[in-house]
């Protein structure tokens, strides 16, 4: 009679943890019917939670003996039980699903189950459309696509190049949730904006969709290749300055002085803005937008990544990416799209290009050429070599290097090729969460359109 059950978890010695999965708690069970008798005897009863062939666990502990902590288990006659942490059971898994998760079909029943919307993202968004093609392509169904939802990659990024076949659309982490990104050698991620023909490089965690240049001056199914996803001018990245971190020369570019935001922010003001001034200098205020573009385009807080210094060797102090991405152990090799630390540099701006990171995870790796990718969507149409914004190294003589991207399809950290180096332009926007779709299925014969 002093038996209750409570999903209340309001002690001050009650632990939690957070997590995707867990197990079931023994109030759970209880609600689901099952009894705990202190005599041991059995009560057989049919419940759904009850499984004849296994003892499984749950989360919830029950006391402590002199020996050992014990913990609710699950009998196969479907009672409760108590059994000591050191023992083997079986695990159920449990997961929880959100509570605006859409039904699509079934009734409940083991012939019908119910079945649910898996997309995270609203209907009829350009975000939204693009996952329910990979699901599509996962699940066999007919169709034109041919990239596969597959959220742990068939290949492992940083460590080795995305195969010859890979075409998925896979999941990471990054400071908003979870991101959608397209790895290997991508068919269906082209996008026509602006006139101009886009490569959707991935969702963001907050829905917005981040793309790079493919050809600014064709739509995508005229496209020929060459070197038209580039300004025609040949830029550095920034200037060496022996007094402040050269990272800096991107954010605020001095007067007249050549550099690759400044050359990115002028070709954005030409394209996308009211007025199109070819500034000398850079500028850390918002453009104005023109009216067609305003509910379209992501004032973005691009990450220019961590300057925190690992070690210094041969006179060269190597900065956290180069850790990451070129260790000489290539196990230890991976790709972070999160902020790391205070070090990391941040700019707001409508316009930038990618990180080393975002190359790593779309199939590319930092080994040379003998590992070039050229079977990859971001090699194509790309014949010259073009910066990125991830900090490298710091060479005492020649000052700060950043990756950039080899012509010859392959991720390069910089070494040779500091920011006083030319190297080009591809600019990379970002759309806003829940755009949406007017059309096309992002094949390069009929990419993706937006209202």
């Amino acid at each position: 009679q002093n038996q209750y059950s409570t999903l209340n978890c309001d002690g001050i010695n009650e632990e939690k943890v957070n997590d995707f999965v867990g197990l079931l708690t023994a109030d759970d069970l209880a609600f689901a019917g099952s009894v705990l008798l202190k005599d041991n005897s059995e009560v057989n009863f049919t419940n759904y939670l009850k499984n004849t062939n296994m003892y499984w666990w749950l989360l919830t502990p029950i006391l402590r003996d002199i020996e050992t902590d014990r913990a609710f288990a699950v009998k196969n006659s479907g009672n409760l039980w108590t059994g000591v942490i050191y023992g083997t059971y079986h695990v159920r898994p449990s997961i929880v699903l959100k509570s605006d998760i859409k039904l699509i079909s079934g009734n409940g029943t083991k012939t019908n189950a119910y079945k649910v919307d898996e997309n995270p993202f609203e209907e009829n968004t350009l975000a939204y459309e693009i996952v329910k093609n990979a699901q599509n392509v996962k699940n066999g169904e007919t169709t034109t696509n041919t990239t596969k939802l597959s959220p742990v990659p068939e290949s492992i990024p940083a460590q080795q190049v995305s195969g010859v076949d890979e075409k998925t659309l896979s999941i990471t982490e990054d400071d908003y949730g979870s991101s959608y990104y397209f790895r290997g050698n991508i068919e269906d991620n082209y996008l026509n904006f602006n006139n101009m023909c886009w490569r959707v490089v991935r969702i963001q965690g907050d829905g917005s969709i981040k793309l790079i240049l493919y050809d600014k001056e064709y739509k995508c199914s005229d496209a020929v290749g060459g070197d038209n996803a580039f300004s025609s001018i040949e830029t550095v990245f920034g200037s060496k300055l022996v007094e402040e971190k050269h990272i800096m020369d991107y954010i605020n570019c001095k007067e007249n002085q050549d550099c690759l935001r400044r050359n990115l922010q002028n070709w954005f003001n030409q394209n996308f803005c009211t007025n199109n001034p070819s500034e000398n200098t850079v500028s850390n205020t918002k453009p104005d937008l023109k009216s067609e573009y305003i509910d379209k385009l992501k004032y973005e807080t691009w990450n220019l990544g961590d300057w925190t210094t690992i070690y210094s060797t041969s006179g060269r102090n190597l900065y956290e990416p180069y850790e990451r991405l070129y260790n000489n152990d290539i196990s230890k090799r991976y790709v972070s799209l999160k902020t790391f630390s205070n070090d990391t540099i941040k700019v707001n701006d409508y316009i930038s290009t990618l990180t080393a990171d975002e190359v790593a995870l779309a199939g590319l790796t930092a080994d040379g050429l003998d590992n070039a990718n050229n079977n990859n969507y971001l090699s194509l149409n790309s014949r010259r070599n073009w910066w990125l914004i991830s900090p490298s190294t710091n060479n005492i003589t020649n000052g700060d290097d950043v990756f950039f991207v080899d012509f010859r399809y392959y991720l390069v950290p910089g070494g040779w090729v500091n920011l006083n180096n030319g190297g080009n332009n591809r600019p990379s926007i970002v759309l806003n969460k829940n755009i949406k779709l007017t059309g096309g299925d992002g094949t390069k014969s009929n990419p993706y359109t937006i209202e």
